[in-house]
């Protein structure tokens, strides 16, 4: 539970429920709005997913075949707040085609998000000759934050990669945007999941 605090004056509760099975891990998510008044509410996920080969060895981010199925990435400025909206196509960070990530940085929110027939918008990550692992979200999840770690320390940096499902960006209490407000005794809720595939 949130209790209502300064800068956040709404007390809202949050669940969680972790369902293992051998398709993989199934999360779901709500949140409910326990006070008297409206309250503006976003969640988001953050699993680190590590890549691993043929050969047994964990992937580096430069050599992931990553996919992204989102016609859209928010630009930011100095601080990571969102200033607008920017197609992919034609660009380094369009993958929505898989390729190689390379010597690219990730630090960027996707919107516009593919969606398969079931609504599941799908993130994979995959590397050549080895298996490969997917990220998939519900329509509540409108948002994917991809982090390939380079502000990490050098242990950490590179060696594994973030896909954010997130039901709003960054900044969202200002701008609005995907932001829920939930009436008293209203609830939200959304599923993601991780799903392997062995090479």
């Amino acid at each position: 539970m949130l209790r209502a605090q300064s800068g956040y004056p709404f007390t809202v509760g949050f669940a969680a429920e972790y369902h293992l099975a051998d398709d993989g891990l199934t999360v779901t998510m709500t949140a409910t709005n326990l006070g008297s008044q409206p309250a503006p509410v976003g969640m988001g996920a953050h699993p680190y997913l590590t890549t691993v080969g043929a050969d047994g060895a964990t992937v580096r981010a430069d050599d992931v075949e990553l996919t992204v199925p989102a016609a859209t990435r928010l630009e930011t400025d100095d601080r990571s707040i969102p200033t607008g909206a920017r197609a992919v196509a034609g660009e380094p960070f369009d993958f929505r085609r898989p390729r190689l990530v390379g010597s690219l940085a990730l630090d960027t929110c996707y919107t516009d998000l593919d969606r398969d027939p079931d609504g599941r918008a799908r993130v994979r990550l995959g590397t050549p000759g080895g298996g490969s692992v997917t990220v998939w979200m519900d329509e509540t999840w409108r948002y994917v934050q991809v982090f390939t770690g380079d502000t990490l320390g050098p242990q950490e940096r590179r060696r594994r990669i973030a896909v954010e499902p997130l039901t709003c960006p960054a900044n969202a209490f200002n701008s609005g945007d995907g932001l829920r407000v939930l009436e008293p005794a209203a609830s939200v809720g959304g599923t993601w999941g991780i799903h392997p595939t062995r090479a």
